[in-house]
């Protein structure tokens, strides 16, 4: 339970690190874990003005390249 948060920190240190102006709008995908805790964090990015999206743990089926920032809570 404790290992996830610390994961996204990361993120939130890159949003946090730019200006809102230049950070608004990013395009973010989100690698699921079993949990399911990806759709949650991706709500908040997307209540904060970021474009984002969920794929499962066993990742995307498609190119990653469209996105500036790819997290991947999966562990694989």
């Amino acid at each position: 339970m404790f290992r996830a948060p610390l994961q996204f920190a990361p993120l939130f240190v890159f949003l946090a690190s730019g200006s809102l102006t230049f950070a608004a709008g990013k395009n973010i995908a989100v690698i699921d874990d079993s949990s399911g805790t990806a759709q949650f964090r991706c709500q908040f990015l997307i209540d904060h003005g970021y474009t984002c999206t969920v794929f499962p743990k066993e990742g995307p089926t498609g190119p990653l390249d469209p996105f500036d920032v790819v997290v991947d809570l999966s562990f694989n």
